[in-house]
């Protein structure tokens, strides 16, 4: 159990890089996650596609749901940031700023319980 909750039953997991180059047989160009505080384990499970393929990235980042678990909220923007992407606070409107430093991403978001954060690999252009 994750803090209070008690689990409701059991889920089968599959690493999105374990899908084979027939279930994916062309690039991967965007993921959605929302697995309420997961998301630094879909980023792991999934390395090899957002290292092959630099999928555009939208997660909801829940600082909360990641101190459940014993991560630093800092670690899941991280994950991405470590790996060539920038963020943007999308919660927030079109004029927030791109960021490189996870860090920075927590500074925007303050105490927010939840927000969206959109992610993309390189550089962007203005």
């Amino acid at each position: 159990p994750i803090g209070d909750r008690k689990p409701l039953g059991e889920v089968e997991v599959l690493a999105l890089d374990g899908l084979s180059g027939t279930e994916l047989p062309c690039p991967v160009l965007a993921l959605k996650v929302d697995v309420e505080g997961f998301e630094y384990q879909v980023f792991e499970g999934a390395e090899r596609i957002l290292r092959r393929d630099h999928p555009a990235v939208v997660f909801e980042h829940s600082p909360w749901a990641y101190r459940e678990q014993g991560l630093d909220p800092v670690q899941v923007p991280a994950f991405l940031t470590d790996r060539g992407y920038r963020l943007r606070w999308i919660d927030g409107g079109p004029q927030e700023p791109w960021l490189d430093r996870p860090d920075d991403l927590i500074t925007r978001l303050g105490s927010r319980p939840f927000s969206q954060v959109l992610a993309v690999f390189g550089k962007i252009e203005r």
